[in-house]
């Protein structure tokens, strides 16, 4: 299932004004400071968006470029080439530090089909705190997604 928040926190147009000068790492960081700010002070998840996209290949992270007639938000250049590494970085890193604060580990098990798999292995890789045990059905994966999931450390 999915979390769903119950109250969404009212922005203001000054807020809004004040996101527009942000890049991304900064921007997610407000964004998620609004539902986080009785658990984890501004700065760390600062930090935590910053460190999570440094893996991205492009300076800007999202890219949005135009195709033709459209604008096209491009959301393949994190570690493992798809979309869900947008969320795995944070996540993963996320984890790490509310365990690190309670001077425990955990292994999230993670069954896979496609996609989740290798970004949920990259957006814990280099943590300490947390590790990722990976499922997939044999024959259902990419030959790219297969190796992604049994060639890393």
């Amino acid at each position: 299932g999915m979390y769903v928040p119950e109250y969404l926190p009212p922005l203001t147009v000054e807020a809004l004004r004040a996101w527009h000068a942000l890049d991304f790492p900064l921007l997610a960081a407000e964004v998620l400071h609004l539902f986080m700010y009785a658990d984890i002070s501004k700065a760390e998840l600062q930090q935590i968006c910053v460190d999570a996209f440094k893996s991205f290949d492009a300076p800007e992270v999202l890219p949005v470029v135009r195709v033709d007639r459209f604008m096209v938000l491009e959301l393949m250049h994190g570690p493992t080439l798809a979309f869900k590494d947008v969320g795995q970085q944070i996540l993963g890193r996320l984890i790490d530090l509310f365990l690190r604060r309670q001077n425990a580990t955990a292994t999230v098990v993670v069954e896979t089909s496609g996609d989740t798999g290798p970004a949920a292995i990259a957006g814990v890789q280099g943590l300490h705190n947390v590790q990722v045990f990976c499922l997939y059905p044999r024959g259902r994966v990419s030959p790219l997604q297969e190796k992604q999931m049994t060639t890393c450390d």
